[in-house]
């Protein structure tokens, strides 16, 4: 299984893997939209957050409405199903799941198996890696 490997002693806080995927994802560059993270503690450290793809994930294990459907590879949210309760939100040990503007809970997709944020990441922190 592909995933999004974390390197977050690289990354610059140039911010392009939110642009490139507010850009795929909503057609305009709005970072607030986006399905992955920079967190900063400035000037110190930069790193992104991204759906880490677990196994047994909290996020769905959260979902009291059963709007999540995951395991091992990156969730899906069902908007019908979904309640915005934002348990998904706080479950997530990894703040890889947030709430955006439109009040629904957004997650990475990896742009339909695109990985645009990590073709686009410059200093390298994000990369793909496979995991059994």
């Amino acid at each position: 299984m592909r995933r999004i490997i974390v390197r977050k002693e690289n990354c610059s806080g140039c911010r392009s893997c939110q642009v490139i995927c507010s850009m795929h994802h909503e057609k305009h560059v709005a970072p607030s939209e986006a399905r992955i993270r920079v967190k900063s503690d400035y000037p110190w450290k930069e790193e992104p957050a991204v759906c880490q793809q677990c196994k047994n994930p909290a996020c769905q294990r959260a979902c009291a409405a059963g709007a999540i459907t995951a395991g091992g590879t990156v969730p899906v949210i069902d908007n019908e199903k979904c309640t915005r309760c934002f348990e998904c939100v706080k479950a997530c040990p990894f703040a890889a799941i947030w709430e955006n503007g439109a009040k629904m809970p957004l997650v990475c997709d990896t742009c339909s198996g695109q990985y645009l944020c990590v073709r686009w990441c410059q200093p390298k922190a994000l990369t793909l890696g496979e995991e059994d």
